[in-house]
């Protein structure tokens, strides 16, 4: 029981430990032993060639078939020996001349960069890929996803060395490819579980995982025995593709009956990668004996299996995982025909350098690399299309940081100063003016630049009284707008509008508190209502507990006849104090006293405890010291916080919430996460919001945003930014 906690509590370090020593073992393999691939045969004392892999390095070195090899590695070829699949040193007999040959990577480089260089850029991305997400995106499917991935990983990189003979790369490569198979159809029974999908395979984790335990104790056994050597191989074929039809089946019967996104998306990925390795590798090796690509670059393909798994995890939303496959499907598309036009032109231009399996490298490279172009592009516009660019090349600032400047103003005249310092600044003109007129004297059409003689005008707002009017020229200076101008000039009017609007009412609502010698009727009623909500609120909460509890013991002492046995004495005075207690917990949640004692965080997490303690679900915290502003703050953040662990301990139905409360520049942030029943959002209301409408106002009324992502049936994640709130 102790080894199986401690393998619980820490598989992550043991899997990393394994997947670096083992793989790093057959990486060192690949790199230091040169596959060369020769066929020999025995004829009396010699050993004539009758085959070489590497044919264009024979043809280098002069090497040909018929040649006779007396020296591998500078030692005599031992009897019974058919194969020489690595060597450093070779000593060949041509006719009559003896060749010393030295063979290095160097020589061979198409299977130094396949056996060698991929597997090990390979190999770190998965490793760093593994750390990152048990260091930053726990839950409870992500430990089977980060094995799989090893295992797919450690199959990969140990093709080099099991190519060449190496028993421990012989074995590493059987056991992990259905190691992989058994992780990843144990990973799908608790993915169907978590989607609410019916699993129709076996339970049994010890059949699932008997494949690869029988395959690794079989490749051991074929160390020493040619016969067993055989059987691993073919036994891992068949249990290989057993696998994969197994998993195949389970992800369509997962999705015919379940019209899951995710589990469409999962099909895809695991098909689409397969299709290379079957039309240009399998059929043509089966039709013809002549595959049109090598197995080495296919395989490349099917690495992006694990990963897609992951992505289906990393992408918490619906509408997140639709948006990322339409644009793949639109940048797949305009990658696929730039790489088939691309391709055509150089195979025409260059047909007599260029063979089949050329073509389809340089199509393939091509794909990824203009795949990977557009999606550059869509990160940089992104950053960059707050800039407009001028038709005279003058960078100028966006309308981004011109509406920030804007939004400061309180005031209509400032706003208005605003405005033109800034259309000067964008123009580079000094006729610039903004004017008043009679609201009823409609001659501009509302945020269109219109062209009077020499001059623009632009309704920039317009109310009952009076409408400001911006006006650009004069009768000296003849001007001409380019249209990036116009649009920006347009935007910005759009703006003004909304803000001397706003600025309007604020200066009325100001002005009419200002008025008033008493208390204002509307702002009294806000507030008494507001009061009324919590005290019925409490009220509830006292009447269904406490009270309860009371009258309860009420009737047992009414009950009893005669004097009261020590035992029944004992049974009430310990439902006095518990209910003491809930009275207790109750004002500590009113006032909690920690917050003026030990401060925020301190009281925080004794909550955290105590949560720990009631709740069916697991609770993960994260709660960092917090110097805030104003002595208003903690007891804010501490009532958000027992709003958001209360609302998931009565309503979610979750089993594992994550909470944190962070200190970020200026300002506090608070995640909340939680695999529960979830909510529909757009349906979100007073009645049905479990609270989440008052909190959202209560961070309104504190200048902060909250942002809920929800579906139902697939978890709640809220957050909370807090901006100019700490020391």
């Amino acid at each position: 029981m102790d080894f199986l906690k401690y393998l619980k509590q820490y598989w992550f370090y043991i899997a990393i430990f394994f997947y670096i020593v083992i793989g790093g073992y057959v990486l060192t393999v690949a790199y230091q032993q040169p596959l060369v691939g020769i066929q020999i045969q025995q004829q009396d004392d010699s050993w004539t060639i009758e085959s070489i892999w590497a044919e264009e390095w024979a043809k280098e070195q002069g090497i040909a078939v018929g040649d006779l090899l007396l020296l591998v590695n500078e030692e005599p070829i031992k009897a019974g020996t058919t194969y020489i699949s690595t060597a450093t040193q070779l000593q060949v007999l041509q006719h009559t001349e003896v060749k010393d040959i030295t063979v290095s990577n160097a020589h061979l480089p198409y299977m130094f960069y396949m056996h060698f260089v991929i597997p090990l850029i390979y190999f770190i991305i998965t490793l760093l890929t593994a750390c990152y997400l048990y260091r930053y995106k726990q839950n409870q499917l992500l430990p089977m996803l980060i094995l799989f991935l090893l295992a797919v990983s450690l199959a990969y990189i140990s093709a080099g060395a099991s190519s060449r003979g190496n028993p421990i790369g012989s074995v590493t490569i059987s056991t992990t490819m259905l190691l992989g198979i058994s992780i990843l159809v144990h990973f799908l029974r608790n993915y169907f579980a978590l989607l609410r999908v019916r699993w129709p395979y076996t339970k049994n984790l010890m059949f699932i995982y008997s494949f690869p335990i029988a395959i690794f104790c079989i490749s051991i056994r074929a160390i020493w025995s040619n016969p067993f050597s055989t059987f691993a191989g073919l036994g891992t074929l068949v249990f290989f593709s057993t696998g994969l039809l197994t998993v195949f089946g389970i992800l369509l019967y997962g999705y015919m009956i379940s019209k899951r996104l995710q589990l469409k998306f999962l099909i895809y990925s695991c098909i689409l990668p397969i299709l290379p390795f079957v039309f240009l590798f399998v059929v043509p090796e089966v039709l013809f004996q002549r595959p049109l690509v090598s197995s080495e670059i296919l395989a490349v393909f099917l690495l992006f299996i694990p990963f897609s798994f992951i992505f289906t995890q990393l992408t918490e939303r619906l509408f997140g995982l639709q948006y990322h496959l339409s644009r793949i499907r639109y940048y797949g598309n305009i990658s696929v025909i730039t790489a088939t036009v691309l391709t055509t032109i150089i195979t025409v231009i260059w047909r007599d350098v260029f063979d089949v399996q050329d073509a389809l490298i340089l199509f393939c490279l091509t794909l990824i690399l203009t795949f990977i172009l557009l999606y550059v592009k869509e990160k940089v516009d992104f950053q960059q299309r707050k800039l407009l660019v001028t038709t005279d090349g003058r960078s100028i600032h966006g309308l981004y940081a011109v509406i920030q400047r804007i939004g400061k103003a309180r005031s209509e005249v400032q706003l208005t100063d605003i405005v033109l310092k800034e259309v000067k600044e964008k123009l580079g003109f000094e006729a610039l003016s903004i004017y008043t007129m009679p609201a009823q004297q409609i001659s501009v059409m509302p945020f269109e630049v219109t062209k009077r003689g020499p001059f623009y005008e632009l309704l920039l707002h317009r109310n009952v009284d009076q409408q400001y009017i911006l006006s650009i020229g004069s009768q000296d200076e003849k001007i001409q707008l380019q249209h990036e101008e116009i649009i920006w000039l347009e935007m910005i009017a759009l703006y003004c509008d909304t803000f001397l609007h706003t600025l309007k009412q604020v200066e009325e609502l100001v002005q009419e508190m200002s008025l008033q010698q008493r208390s204002i009727p509307w702002l009294d009623k806000l507030i008494w209502q507001f009061v009324e909500k919590e005290k019925v609120i409490l009220a509830h909460e006292l009447h269904d507990t406490i009270l309860q509890e009371q009258l309860f013991l009420a009737r047992e002492l009414d009950l009893e006849q005669g004097e009261l046995s020590e035992q029944k004495i004992e049974t009430i005075r310990d439902q006095l104090l518990e209910v003491s207690y809930e009275l207790r917990e109750y004002c500590e949640n009113l006032n909690p006293p920690l917050l003026d004692t030990l401060g925020l965080q301190a009281a925080l997490k004794k909550f955290t405890q105590k949560m720990k303690m009631r709740a069916d679900f697991i609770l993960q915290e994260r709660i960092e010291p917090l110097s805030l502003t104003d002595t208003t703050y903690p007891l804010m953040i501490y009532r958000l916080v027992q709003e958001l662990l209360n609302n998931a301990y009565k309503h979610s139905q979750a089993k594992h919430v994550t909470l944190e409360v962070l200190a970020i520049p200026g300002g506090v942030e608070i995640h909340y996460k939680d695999d529960g029943i979830g909510l529909n959002i757009d349906n979100l209301d007073e009645s049905d919001s479990m609270g989440l409408n008052g909190m959202r106002e209560r961070v309104r009324a504190f200048n902060g945003t909250m942002h809920i992502s929800s579906t139902e049936a697939e978890g709640l994640s809220i957050l909370i930014s807090m901006k100019d709130v700490m020391l």
